[in-house]
């Protein structure tokens, strides 16, 4: 059991859980179990116990030092040098957003088309009881400026419109859902590509034009 081997495995795994709760990303996922197989494996074997320093535990120190890296983004000095790892409030507000988007609209997609009225009435049920936390962590985020923070409220607004439609066996994407849905996709889009402007002129030691 090497020590500093089971010190970066246990901090491969923590930033690994939490890699992938705010990415997503299979990577995340991947490091936290095998970090946690091999902390668990050196655990059971307990008996001999060793400060050295090895090729593994370099590897494991630099993909440690990768993953939160990513996960936290690069300080603005480093990130200009190496021409990534940069990371700003509307970056992490707009990963968020997406990731609450994109559960709404699985909810949205398992919409059983095909279905007699009871499986119907249970999904629309299930639906709009699994849809309601997640608006509220939704409405709850702290958006980076007052455009971001408009955005958000109207994205709320559009979702507890298609779920009150979906309450009322009404359809849920009548024409001035999908137009007002049309219009806050554009508005995001634009607001994505500032902040991803600005993010590039910073990296490159610019002064970012907003």
């Amino acid at each position: 059991m090497s020590l500093p081997a089971d010190l970066l495995y246990l901090s491969l795994l923590i930033v690994g859980i939490v890699g992938f709760r705010r990415r997503r990303g299979w990577p995340f996922a991947v490091a936290a179990i095998v970090a946690g197989v091999a902390l668990l494996r050196d655990l059971v074997q307990l008996p001999e116990v060793s400060w050295r320093i090895g090729i593994l535990d370099i590897v494991l120190a630099g993909l440690v030092a990768v993953l939160v890296a990513d996960v936290k983004g690069l300080p603005l000095s480093i990130a200009r040098r190496v021409g990534l790892g940069f990371r700003s409030r509307e970056w992490e507000f707009d990963d968020q957003l997406h990731r609450y988007k994109e559960a709404l609209d699985r909810i949205l997609m398992s919409y059983p088309h095909s279905a007699a009225w009871p499986e119907y009435v249970s999904w629309k049920l299930d639906a709009l009881r699994r849809v309601s936390p997640t608006l509220r962590r939704m409405t709850a985020m702290r958006a980076p400026d007052v455009e971001w923070d408009r955005l958000r409220d109207d994205y709320v607004a559009l979702y507890e419109g298609i779920f009150a439609n979906i309450a009322h066996d009404e359809p849920a994407d009548n024409v001035h859902i999908l137009r007002v849905g049309q219009e806050i996709k554009e508005r995001a889009d634009r607001l994505r590509v500032e902040y991803r402007a600005s993010a590039h002129a910073l990296i490159a030691g610019r002064k970012p034009r907003l």
